[in-house]
């Protein structure tokens, strides 16, 4: 109680946490990503951004907050934030197919804590056993986009 006195709602406040959080994820990714190329860099930029989305409960939240109706979280500002850093690592003109990778990481990162278990489990899977794999799986298919000739 003593927070939320701050903010107009406990929604305001859950938004407002949400936004510090991939704040603060976008600086370690921009740090991550500093004096390397993109063949070096991507693998495990993508990694830790779907793995930070998931792991750190902000995919489940946005995810959550919109299904709800509350507005107010810009996930614009976060997705240009990290189309920059991918961007700052590609050769010129390939900036739109950074955009659209981001896109995708962005919608199975946000659908999978709503729909994961349901999906793995619909395909048979038991879904903590396929969890890891379908991730590795997931992110070695971005990562081969961005490697297919005449990308961009």
């Amino acid at each position: 109680a003593a927070v939320l006195h701050h903010f107009k709602s406990k929604e305001a406040l859950i938004v407002a946490a949400v936004e510090r959080e991939l704040d603060q994820f976008h600086r370690e990714l921009q740090a991550a990503a500093e004096g390397q190329d993109f063949d070096e860099a991507a693998p495990e930029l993508i990694r830790r951004a779907f793995v930070g989305l998931r792991e750190r409960g902000v995919a489940q939240l946005i995810a959550q907050l919109t299904l709800s109706g509350v507005t107010g979280i810009d996930l614009g500002q976060p997705l240009r934030n990290w189309a920059e850093i991918l961007e700052g690592l590609l050769p010129p003109g390939d900036q739109e197919h950074a955009r659209f990778v981001l896109m995708t990481l962005n919608l199975l990162a946000l659908a999978e804590p709503v729909f994961g278990e349901r999906v793995a489990r619909d395909a048979g899977y038991e879904p903590e056993a396929i969890r890891e794999r379908f991730l590795t799986w997931q992110i070695d298919q971005l990562i081969e986009i961005f490697d297919r000739p005449g990308r961009g």
